[in-house]
């Protein structure tokens, strides 16, 4: 279930043979969900309703945010009412992280980063790192929650925009310029092709910041990455409003990340789609 903005982690609501007059509920703040239903089989029908409640915790407040060698950081005040704690977040530009909640962010909005369905009563948090690129910019926030009777939850807190990176070690000097190859690889069957970008390995680059366009545009799209030696872009619809076209060029740059050490910008390398996708 989630409103426009957050999604909440609810208990999954599981179910063995037949069930007749199954009730679940939660106490939220005013205003309009969706939900949605996970993978089910039979014969199945349901309906919603709603009461007014004075249930709900109130809405604590981000104090601090900041890097450590864990990942983030997130200190929060104490709510009334709050048996345990929430934190939320978004990347603020397109990336691919391999984990599927912050993947989602950029179609329901802000991924709930507390694991399995926990929320603790603490109010110190930390987002682990192996969730985290460096350099990339989150948005993030608190929710209280209330699990005594039911599951209470209380509205969002105001966001924080917050820059990741790692705390610096080693060399203080800025990473070297990578060398870049980029190419189209056409799928011989074009239903899932992709450009190809690898970049020379560098031991002290904590991630990379990757750039494309098409050839003649002003506008660059932005993700960051952290694998070693390359990345690839599956899909521009996102960024340009259309998919790989045979005939396109593709222009990509690449620089590395050591820290909030950022070295120059790569000499620009070009791809020619030679196939029009068929998807």
């Amino acid at each position: 279930m989630q409103d426009t903005d957050y999604g909440y982690a609810l208990n999954p609501l599981k179910t063995k043979g037949t069930l007749k007059n199954g009730k679940y509920s939660w106490n939220l703040e005013k205003g309009t969900y969706y939900l949605e239903k996970g993978s089910a089989r039979g014969r199945f029908s349901f309906k919603l309703t709603s009461e007014d409640t004075n249930a709900l915790p109130s809405t604590p407040k981000v104090t601090k945010v900041s890097s450590t060698e864990d990942g983030i950081k997130v200190d929060y005040t104490k709510a009334d009412n709050a048996t345990g704690y929430g934190i939320y977040g978004s990347s603020l530009r397109r990336y691919r992280s391999n984990d599927p909640l912050l993947d989602a962010a950029s179609m329901i909005g802000h991924s709930n980063f507390t694991p399995d369905g926990n929320y603790p009563d603490v109010l110190t948090q930390t987002i682990s790192k192996n969730r985290l690129i460096n350099g990339e910019t989150y948005d993030i926030a608190v929710r209280a929650v209330n699990d005594e009777e039911g599951r209470s939850f209380s509205p969002v807190s105001a966001n924080q925009k917050f820059t990741y990176y790692i705390p610096l070690k080693g060399s203080h000097e800025k990473p070297k310029t990578p060398t870049l190859k980029v190419s189209y690889y056409n799928d011989h069957g074009s239903d899932e092709p992709y450009i190809n970008i690898e970049w020379d390995v560098n031991p002290e680059a904590d991630s990379y910041e990757i750039q494309y366009r098409l050839k003649g545009s002003s506008k660059w799209a932005t993700f960051f990455s952290k694998t070693r030696s390359g990345d690839i872009v599956d899909d521009p619809t996102n960024d340009f409003g259309q998919d790989f076209k045979k005939g396109q060029v593709y222009e990509v740059r690449v620089r590395a990340l050591h820290s909030n050490l950022i070295s120059d910008w790569s000499e620009v390398k070009t791809a020619r789609v030679d196939v029009t996708p068929n998807r």
